[in-house]
């Protein structure tokens, strides 16, 4: 059994980790090598109040509707949490009922559904400044209690920052969202009409203004899958000098550990060939070498770009959004860099380096212990073919589809905003 733990410095940071508990069914999106915070610091900083797991743009507005409902009931913390948990199940339904196929939180689990969308959207909420209390899900839900009875004392007020319960008087949620629509939760899709969507936009300029989530809901172009990275995007050259700048640093990480997350995976899969000789195996080997093989032909062929490449600033950059970054991590990270940059080798004698592939092993020693799948045979044994195998994208999958949501309501003609 596997366990995980962490110190509770903030609600951000415990909802982080539960995101990265949700993404351990994502085989090509796990964290294998320890590189998340990383990857976070700057999807933090391109865009901002999203998530992993988040997946469309409405429910920043679904959550807030729901709520904001309950509040004019003037019920207690466990009736409102008991309401809210029926609301969002009834919401899986209503999209479900509409057509709705792609985002539907809960769409498989139903009402067995653990983590709502309102845990899920939470944080962003209140970076996107929609929701303006401060505390978190449950210490919300509790605020009922003291709110409805009116039992908030001075001390509460001067003493409780956190929950920021000195909300008495004042609205939990942003004034100007837009209406909540007739009959919701139910005959409701994630089209978003028009002064929605010039509202999330607002509240983005407003309290997100530098990023590149920013830059794309006021001048953007949708865009589909084609464009699998930001540093793809085909306005890449109008997003300004500092948005550009930290794209190419986060474009350089995510292109040179991609060759870490391969050999992961081709390491594993010898070794599950040396314990069970199956043709299947075989085939698994050739195609991570072949992946392996494609990835450094291309590292190879962009040699210039990474050398030149200032890692100093890029770990200024990763430092100022997140001083936490542990020193493993960057001294994991600078060892695989340095290897790949500095190797003048041929393929096989990179991939078959024995310093190398022991950076990888002790790697996953020091994240896994006595589960570490390379020193443990009975690990390797649940290992399924593929881990962490997605290239970083920095929650752009996720921002592309959010974005997509925005700009179709912002060009929508006329006024359409007729709820639904």
């Amino acid at each position: 059994m596997s366990f995980l733990s962490w110190l509770d410095y903030s609600e951000e940071e415990r909802r982080k980790m539960l995101d990265v508990i949700s993404l351990f069914q994502q085989k090509e999106s796990r964290d294998e090598l320890g590189v998340g915070t990383v990857r976070d610091s700057f999807a933090d900083i391109f865009f901002p109040g999203t998530s992993t797991i988040q997946t469309r743009a409405r429910y920043f507005l679904f959550v807030p509707w729901i709520y904001m409902d309950l509040e004019r009931r003037k019920k207690d913390s466990d009736t409102t949490a008991r309401d809210a948990r029926k609301r969002e199940y009834d919401l899986i339904e209503a999209l479900i009922d509409s057509g709705e196929d792609d985002g539907v939180i809960g769409k498989l689990a139903r009402k067995g559904l653990q983590r709502l969308p309102s845990n899920i959207y939470w944080s962003g909420l209140q970076k996107w400044n929609i929701l303006l209390f401060k505390g978190s899900q449950a210490q919300y839900h509790n605020w009922f209690d003291k709110k409805n009875k009116n039992t908030l004392s001075l001390r509460e007020f001067i003493e409780d920052p956190e929950c920021d319960i000195g909300y008495k008087g004042k609205s939990t949620w942003n004034a100007n969202l837009p209406k909540m629509p007739d009959g919701f939760p139910n005959k409701i899709d994630f089209k978003i009409i028009k002064a929605e969507a010039q509202y999330l936009k607002d509240q983005i300029l407003r309290h997100c203004s530098n990023s590149l989530l920013a830059f794309l809901v006021l001048n953007g172009r949708p865009c589909g899958e084609e464009v699998r990275f930001a540093w793809m995007h085909p306005q890449y050259n109008d997003f300004g000098p500092q948005i550009k700048e930290r794209l190419e640093h986060a474009r350089n990480f995510s292109e040179i550990m991609h060759g870490a997350a391969w050999l992961y995976n081709l390491m594993l899969s010898e070794e599950v060939n040396k314990l069970a000789n199956k043709s299947e195996q075989n085939d698994l080997v050739d195609r991570y070498r072949q992946e392996m093989l494609e990835w450094y032909k291309n590292f190879k062929s962009e040699s210039t770009r990474f050398s030149s490449w200032n890692k100093k600033l890029f770990w200024e950059i990763v430092a100022e959004q997140n001083p936490r970054v542990s020193n493993a991590t960057k001294t994991f990270c600078m060892q695989w860099i340095n290897y790949a940059i500095d190797s003048a080798s041929a393929f096989d004698d990179f991939v078959n380096n024995v310093s190398i592939r022991s950076l990888i092993k002790n790697r996953e020693r020091s994240l896994k212990k006595e589960n570490a799948r390379l020193s443990n045979s009975k690990a390797l044994e649940a290992w399924r073919g593929a881990s962490g195998i997605g290239q970083l994208d920095y929650r752009w999958r996720i921002a592309r589809t959010m974005i997509n949501d925005i700009l179709a309501g912002l060009d929508q003609k006329g006024d359409n905003a007729k709820a639904n």
